[in-house]
């Protein structure tokens, strides 16, 4: 019997209403792929967001790499410069000597070697400077403030051994007036 009302029920329906479903179905099947359509073009979008948001945060990280590492550098750099530093200043300290030991032949001497120990610490700042860091502007502003800091330290011990030896010199004179008015009197 049910096979009964249900071919009844098919032969109500028209060819018109066929068509008419078929088109809302139709209609409805192109809602649904436009819909998917748009889901999927947003789907898409968003995975290209997070693609360059990806890649963004790749450089970035290798960019702290890099800079982690220039500092890295840097510090080390700024290690051996103050054990540069250092030596100079044990070198200035070894010029000082007592009053009575210096001699004009051992201030010469003193000199000489700082200046060999200056020119050997540049040398070896600006090689190490120039294997360390690979940009010629850094390397040349370590350079130079290095070769600064150096004619400062040797402008200083150079002027104070000229105020010594002035100091000797007008000791001496003074010494060769008194003996000199001790033997007229």
């Amino acid at each position: 019997m049910s096979s009964n009302n249900t071919s009844s029920t098919a032969e109500e329906m028209t060819s018109q209403d066929l068509e008419a479903r078929l088109n809302q179905w139709r209609t409805n099947i192109d809602a649904i792929k436009r819909s998917y359509f748009a889901e999927a073009v947003h789907i898409g979008d968003v995975d290209a967001r997070l693609d360059q948001a990806q890649h963004k945060l790749y450089n970035w990280i290798t960019n702290v790499k890099l800079m982690q590492e220039k500092q890295k550098l840097l510090s080390q750099e700024l290690d051996f410069i103050n054990e540069s530093q250092k030596e100079l200043e044990d070198e200035v300290d070894k010029i000082n000597v007592p009053e009575e030991t210096k001699s004009d032949t051992s201030i010469a001497t003193s000199v000489d070697e700082l200046s060999e120990k200056l020119t050997s610490l540049n040398m070896e700042m600006s090689k190490r400077s120039s294997d360390t860091v690979s940009e010629p502007k850094i390397v040349i502003a370590k350079i130079l403030n290095a070769q600064l800091s150096s004619l400062e330290i040797l402008s200083q011990r150079i002027n104070q051994m000229r105020q010594d030896i002035q100091i000797k010199d007008c000791f001496d004179y003074d010494v060769i007036d008194e003996l000199g008015s001790v033997y007229d009197g």
